[in-house]
Formats: C-alpha cells, structure tokens, sequence
C-alpha cells in the first residue's frame, strides 16, 4: 500500500517537472522569433533607449538655459559644469 502511493507521488513529481520545463522551452523558441528592433544610433548612443530632445544651442546660451527646462537641478547642472 505504502509502496503504491509513494509510487504514485514520484511519478505525479515526475510529470510536473517535465511538464513545466516543456512549457518554459516553448516560451523561449517564440521569444527568438520576434524581431529585433532597429538600432537608431547617433555619437555611439542607442537612441531608443534615451529620451532625446533636439535643438539649436544659441551663441553666449548657458548650460542651465538648456537643461532647467527639462528639470535638471541648479546643484546638478553645476556638478557637470565643475
């Protein structure tokens, strides 16, 4: 009887095991087969992973012009100016 049932859960662990490492197999081949997204580069940055604003820099405009509105902290901007 003991035997039955010990049986019975071995092979109940069994299954689960196999079943759910089968099941993580399918996920990765569909993974593979979605496409790569265009790398959109620019001075060696990967430009959709950044959040870019472009503009003109006017003659005499100061670094903090540029960056307060797009809420970079005074202290901030004079650690990357230092």
């Amino acid at each position: 009887m003991r035997f039955g049932i010990l049986m019975t859960l071995a092979l109940l662990l069994f299954f689960t095991i196999t079943s759910s490492t089968w099941k993580r197999d399918v996920h990765i081949d569909h993974l593979s087969e979605l496409p790569l997204p265009e790398k959109n580069a620019k001075f060696g940055f990967n430009l959709n992973d950044f959040q870019v604003s472009e503009a003109e820099i006017k003659p005499n405009q100061f670094l903090a012009d540029l960056l307060i509105p797009h809420k970079v902290s005074y202290q901030t901007v004079a650690e990357i100016a230092e």
